[in-house]
């Protein structure tokens, strides 16, 4: 690998003796990672896909091989997110409480965010948010496969975001657009893009994020900023920037464990991944806190409230399905399921508000995929449950029409506990395969 000069240039300065051992570790394969759901994994799935070895700064986050990881029926089911070990960190960092609001600001592809979630359980708030239209797409793809209720997916500047919610959020996530000179080992093509795009103004992009990530931050919350990239106007000087110029904010602490390293000069409240120091890709980690103590109760110009919808009641009886808990919600013909206290978030532009339940046309309801990836076997009275590796679980995935007995009706399949989607059954043996196409394994 031929790393730009003024990269070695930089990194010979901050390693000093180290420099050849980075060198050595930047020419060896790049370690693959699988997340796991904490709120779905019910039978050590991790085992299934030959995982054993935990990533040590994460409780749910193993080294695996993903050649093929997003084919396997868990990956379908939301039950692992394919996620780079180091990339692991921010969010562990932030480790956000029950019922707290949250916001991850800069959340595409939706590794951070679904993290995020899991620490909330069903409690508290989450924006996962992102500028790109484009990327946002694949935002919601992964927050649908998790599953979160008390989760909104918007499309917005930081700016439009500081205007609507004011400083409210417990905890913000800032995993800020870089240089991505930390991934040149996993991703190659990023080095060459690196080399077409020097004159990109990421410190700047990183200073008005992270300034804007003041506004929204209550008295007493805190921001995790963090990027993949080595270069110290990245990281260091944009986290000693901020704190001259912020004197609300105070670093703290973050341990020095799991290969951890300190930022460059020892700055307090940073630490860098090194890939000569842990089995993970270059990534950096500043950990600040906001003075004061935060507000006993949030303002945001209202809450959902619950629709009555004859319909959708009417299906869940018809089809022997639980009433699930939490305020069920209208917008046009489609259905939301949300979280007691959700905000409307009304004037931004909103891609999903808690979970897509499905849509009602005419007279009937339509259930949609994402809630089904909620369900457990346990809310459903005839549940379609199949091993793992059988055929019918590869005839699903792949779109095809699946033989077994079932009442006439809606159905979801399960990958042994795993849930993967519905079927449409005709009560004489053939089930009709509703899943999505854009999801099929083709």
């Amino acid at each position: 690998m031929e790393i730009p000069q003024d990269v070695v240039r930089e990194l010979q300065d901050i390693l000093k003796g180290d420099f050849p051992l980075f060198m050595a570790a930047m020419g060896q394969s790049p370690h693959g990672g699988l997340r796991f759901n904490s709120r779905k994994v019910r039978n050590k799935e991790y085992l299934a896909l030959g995982c054993s070895e935990k990533i040590p700064w994460t409780e749910w986050g193993f080294y695996c091989d993903q050649e093929n990881a997003a084919r396997h029926p868990y990956h379908h089911g939301g039950i692992f997110y394919i996620q780079e070990p180091s990339a692991m960190a921010p969010a562990e960092i932030l480790s956000p409480h029950r019922g707290q609001w949250v916001l991850d600001l800069c959340a595409a592809p939706g590794g951070k965010s679904t993290r995020l979630a899991e620490f909330l359980g069903d409690s508290g708030f989450l924006v996962a948010n992102d500028i790109s239209n484009s990327r946002c797409r694949g935002l919601l793809h992964n927050m649908e496969r998790f599953g979160m209720k008390n989760a909104v997916v918007t499309n917005e500047t930081p700016e439009r975001l500081r205007e609507h919610f004011g400083p409210i959020f417990d905890r913000v996530l800032v995993d800020a657009p870089c240089s991505g000179q930390g991934m040149f080992r996993k991703e190659p093509s990023l080095l060459k893009e690196y080399v077409s795009g020097r004159e990109r103004p990421y410190s700047q992009w990183q200073r008005e994020i992270l300034n804007a990530a003041v506004d929204l931050t209550a008295p007493g919350g805190e921001i995790v900023y963090s990027t993949c990239t080595f270069t110290v106007a990245e990281n260091e000087a944009i986290i000693d920037d901020f704190l001259r110029e912020h004197h609300d904010f105070y670093p703290l602490p973050i341990p020095l464990s799991n290969g951890f390293a300190p930022g460059v000069d020892n700055m307090p409240g940073t630490v860098r991944l090194w890939p000569h120091q842990v089995k993970g890709e270059g990534h950096f980690v500043a950990h600040l806190a906001k003075k004061g103590s935060a507000p006993s109760k949030k303002d945001c110009n209202g809450t959902i409230e619950q629709d009555t919808i004859e319909v959708w009641e009417r299906f869940l009886a018809e089809n022997e399905i639980q009433t699930p808990s939490g305020i069920i919600t209208r917008h046009k013909n489609a259905l939301f399921l949300t979280a007691q206290g959700i905000p409307l978030c009304r004037g931004l532009k909103v891609v999903c508000r808690g979970l897509y339940l499905g849509d009602i046309k005419k007279d009937r309801f339509s259930p949609s995929q994402p809630w089904s990836l909620s369900l457990s076997k346990a809310d459903i009275d005839s549940p379609l449950v199949f091993p793992v590796d059988s055929m019918e679980i590869d005839a699903y995935l792949k779109g095809l029409t699946v033989k077994a007995h079932a009442p006439k009706g809606y159905h979801v399949i399960f990958a042994d506990a795993v849930p993967l989607g519905w079927v449409k059954s005709d009560g004489m043996g053939t089930l009709k395969n509703l899943y999505p196409p854009a999801w099929r394994n083709l």
